[in-house]
């Protein structure tokens, strides 16, 4: 990748990272749904099985052991997304483990830019900043972000 595409990358990630958060959420409760649903057919499976019937289950056990690995693997993949970013803030938020002066305002940033997505404008107006300010602090932020994301 090209450093262009790791900095469009980093800024997707930041940008995403509330909604990734959200779809690892759903994604464990579909995965709880779908197990719950596995363990009936399982069930139902071998209750069939044992009996004289010649009736088969309607979801085979490949379908649902790729359907539990199709989203155990998508939730692997976002955490891979998320967890850096969680734990970059974590980070902003201890005044010990990165440049104290700094973490408010990547915090702000982070929170009006990123996740709130708010014109350039609003957060120049909101936090006081001049605009080559903020660009400079959003630069800062993108490039911890990178490092956390091992870029």
């Amino acid at each position: 990748m090209t450093d262009k595409e790791i900095a469009e990358y980093v800024e997707q990630c930041l940008q995403d990272y509330p909604a990734n958060l959200t779809r690892i959420d759903v994604l464990k409760r579909d995965l709880e749904v779908l197990r719950a649903r596995g363990d009936v057919q399982a069930q139902n499976y071998v209750r069939i099985y044992n009996s004289d019937s010649r009736t088969t289950p309607s979801q085979p056990v490949p379908t649902f052991v790729e359907s539990v690995m199709r989203i155990e693997q998508e939730i692997e993949r976002l955490g891979r997304i998320t967890d850096p970013i969680t734990k970059m803030i974590q980070d902003l938020k201890t005044p010990y483990a990165l440049d104290a002066s700094l973490n408010t305002d990547m915090i702000k940033i982070l929170g009006l830019c990123y996740f709130g997505r708010n014109p350039v404008s609003s957060i120049l107006e909101a936090t006081g900043w001049s605009r080559a300010g903020f660009f400079r602090k959003k630069k800062q932020l993108a490039d911890l972000a990178r490092s956390y994301l091992g870029y």
